[in-house]
């Protein structure tokens, strides 16, 4: 009885496997901090490269009573680089003076808004143009 082996037979295949394991660790501190510095530069050198030119604007303001006194008509007449605009702001004559500092204020930034949008868009109008077509700018 102790002189009975077992010895197993094996039909199977062989084959080699490669396997890579990668180790994945949390972000410390330093690390972190590190790549916040790295972005913060990133985007301070692209900002940095931005060239502007010189803005120069003048405006008036002018203030007319219309209806027989039940609308107070504001106009505000800029030069931005040169260029005339206007910004108009109508209210009935119970508007409180924030209320119409916050009016007249608006009516300028969308007017401002519009210049600047308008003359940024003409500048990358070629880019745009070629972008849509599926090909760089010359």
């Amino acid at each position: 009885m102790l002189d009975n082996y077992h010895f197993p037979v094996h039909t199977g295949f062989h084959s080699s496997v490669n396997k890579t394991v990668t180790e994945k660790r949390a972000p410390t501190d330093e690390s972190v901090r590190l790549l916040r510095e790295m972005e913060r530069a990133a985007a301070d050198s692209v900002i940095g490269a931005i060239r502007l030119e010189n803005t120069v604007m003048s405006a008036v303001i002018y203030h007319q009573t219309r209806n027989f006194g039940l609308d107070e008509c504001y106009a505000c007449i800029f030069q931005l680089n040169g260029k005339r605009h206007q910004a108009d702001f109508v209210t009935d004559d119970r508007a409180s003076r924030d209320d119409v500092i916050t009016g007249i204020r608006d009516a300028i930034a969308k007017e401002v808004a519009n210049a600047i949008a308008s003359s940024a868009i003409k500048a990358m109008d070629p880019m745009l143009r070629a972008h849509s077509i599926g090909r760089r700018p010359a």
